[in-house]
């Protein structure tokens, strides 16, 4: 070897005319840089890759690269830049990479390279943050070593820069930036400390669950936190202010199950809140009206309150009532369906009355006509509340009953006996809803008409909807029946809705909801109907 080449200066030019020989002879841009105070020592600009398919004015312009230079006359094995530089080159939208060349015996030179990317950005983000720590502010006095191993030899440095830079794709600058500001954060990236005489553990979790509006601090200070480092200067001070926060819960099912079977499937959100303090934790479900909270003893609380004058959606109404039809030894068990499973959350027992028991069944199958009118005409259902369906309570009856799938059975005494059997149903009927007519024209099977003793049965099948309106016009609707019931009439005997008030009114019959299991009891168990509307 040359012993000018033992002068630092010298090492370091060999090196650097190496390589802007290289980018000559390659027919690539390479620009030295005349005062080198961001770390790189030349700008590369490769040229446009050729194509046959892409016109001039679609090809994309060939990458450009930062490079440092580094040569030495000895064997390599670590290499050390200034932290400030390193910094330089992380920041720079663009590619940036370290090339040094060892000068051989002989006059050779073999090439290394450092493509500073994911794990490199990493190492200079924790350096920069660790001498913050430490009190370091002249980062030009620190400095940050990368291992050069036979792993980074580069036969063609040129051919190898241009393929990593390839490799990362055409948004490299918005990949750099993504890496540069989130390597070292975890799934919080500050520290926040609060203080004041409102602030305590509990309430605190309560916050995280959306159990309070906010909590009055006297003083918040926000640090970030990266590498499981806390900075060493706050990001944020304030000042006597007000902490509120909207939790974000994850998406599950909560199922109630009677022991007699019946279960109710409904969407819930589930929030979870530890403690900055401890590891203490509280899990809140909600669904609708259905409000369970967990407390760091595992005991459960739960709240279901549905005023009536609140309107909400019918799914919502359901559930309450859902709670409301249990009898009154019974239990209901919940459960938590979640991604990772379903967890048991026990038992709730309710105390209401058989006569509210049965006034709640009916609101279901009121709730249940409601959402299948709506289904048929491809809307959503009506949001409303329990008082606006108690003051229609008669007309969402007989929707009940024209929509419903269980059997009816409509019992009276003939005024003669030798009538002509029925071969189906056809009925109408509608309900105001917070201005919002929803109506419906249906029809049901005859699937028996026979004589028990001097009393005539008439058993109806599931019903079949043939029209329906959400929203729309109750005439519109009375003239779509009065259009049906001709066009149905020409072939069938039509048991219609007059026909069915002239018996139940003038004979002293009743319309039973489901078929009862003894024909010869005349004290069902079913539901008895009073229906309103008449034939022309």
């Amino acid at each position: 070897m040359d012993d000018g080449l033992k002068d630092v200066r010298w090492t370091g030019r060999v090196g650097e005319k190496a390589f802007d020989l290289l980018c000559s002879r390659r027919k690539i841009t390479c620009s030295k840089v005349a005062e080198d105070d961001y770390g790189w020592d030349f700008i590369v600009q490769f040229p446009e890759r050729p194509s046959a398919v892409l016109m001039h004015d679609e090809r994309e312009a060939g990458p450009c690269a930062l490079v440092q230079i580094k040569t030495t006359a000895g064997a390599i094995r670590n290499w050390s830049i200034t932290l400030q530089n390193a910094l330089h080159l992380i920041r720079s939208p663009l590619p940036a990479f370290i090339v040094v060349y060892v000068l051989e015996q002989e006059g050779s030179e073999t090439v290394y390279g450092i493509h500073l990317w994911k794990r490199e950005i990493g190492r200079v983000l924790l350096a920069a943050r660790e001498a913050d720590r430490d009190g370091i502010t002249r980062l030009n006095h620190s400095s940050i070593t990368f291992p050069f191993g036979e792993e980074n030899r580069r036969p063609d440095v040129l051919a190898w820069i241009r393929s990593e830079i390839e490799a990362v794709g055409s948004d490299y600058t918005e990949q750099k930036t993504q890496l540069r500001n989130t390597i070292g954060y975890g799934p919080l990236r500050d520290t926040m400390h609060l203080s004041g005489p409102h602030v305590t553990e509990d309430r605190l979790m309560d916050l995280q669950l959306g159990l309070l509006d906010g909590i009055d601090v006297e003083n918040i200070t926000i640090t970030s936190k990266r590498f499981g480092i806390e900075a060493s200067k706050p990001r944020l001070t304030y000042q006597g202010v007000r902490l509120s926060m909207t939790p974000s819960g994850c998406d599950g099912k909560l199922r109630l199950r009677t022991q007699d079977g019946e279960s109710l499937i409904v969407p819930a959100k589930i929030y979870h809140a530890r403690s900055p303090l401890s590891k203490r934790y509280k899990v809140r479900v909600t669904a609708g009206c259905f409000d369970l909270l967990c407390d760091p003893k595992g005991r459960i609380a739960i709240d279901a309150v549905l005023p009536r004058d609140r309107i909400t959606s019918l799914a919502d109404i359901d559930l309450f009532a859902f709670l409301r039809t249990a009898a009154a030894d019974d239990l209901v068990s919940l459960a938590l369906i979640e991604a990772s499973g379903t967890i048991d959350l026990g038992f709730i027992k309710t105390n209401v009355s058989e006569r509210d028991r049965a006034s709640w069944i009916q609101t279901r199958h009121n709730l249940a006509a409601l959402q299948a009118i709506a289904a048929y005409e491809g809307v959503a259902p009506v949001e409303m509340s329990i008082a606006s369906m108690s003051s229609v309570i008669g007309p969402l009856v007989m929707l009940d009953a024209l929509s419903c799938a269980r059997a009816l059975r409509l019992d009276y005494v003939p005024t003669e006996t030798t009538g002509r059997k029925f071969d189906q149903h056809l009925g109408y009927g509608s309900a105001v809803l917070d201005g919002r007519v929803i109506g419906l024209v249906a029809s049901r099977p005859v699937v028996s008409d026979d004589y028990n003793g001097k009393r005539r049965e008439v058993y109806l099948g599931p019903a079949r909807f043939l029209s329906a309106v959400h929203g729309g016009d109750a005439h519109d609707l009375r003239e779509r029946y009065f259009d049906t019931l001709e066009r149905l009439s020409v072939e069938q005997h039509i048991l219609a809705t007059g026909d069915m008030m002239h018996f139940l009114e003038g004979t002293g019959g009743s319309l039973i909801v489901d078929e009862p299991r003894d024909r010869d009891a005349r004290d069902s168990d079913g539901t008895s109907l009073i229906t309103d509307g008449g034939r022309a």
